[in-house]
């Protein structure tokens, strides 16, 4: 998801940069404890294209720490591939 060719990029980008500035608004710092997730997803024609942990999951890892991806280039996403709210999405709990 995180490609720079990947269908979902402009959603991906559009997720980074609501979660740079709700950040930015809070004055939050990335965490390293469990954390929890309210995830509301609104489909056009009723049901979703897609199940509820495709969409947590996708959620998940464009949400964590990206300063030391694996074998991927993320220098398209410019100074977003420093958005994270947290360091793993293996923190996500709840």
């Amino acid at each position: 998801m995180l490609a720079a060719g990947h269908k979902h990029h402009t959603s991906v980008r559009a997720l980074l940069e609501a979660a740079a500035a709700a950040s930015r608004h809070v004055g939050w710092t990335v965490v390293g404890a469990d954390i929890g997730l309210d995830v509301v997803v609104h489909a056009p024609a009723g049901r979703p294209p897609g199940d509820a942990t495709n969409y947590l999951g996708g959620i998940g890892d464009v949400l964590q720490d990206k300063s030391h991806p694996a074998n991927m280039d993320l220098s398209h996403l410019g100074g977003l591939q420093a958005v994270a709210l947290y360091v793993d999405d293996r923190q996500i709990r709840r």
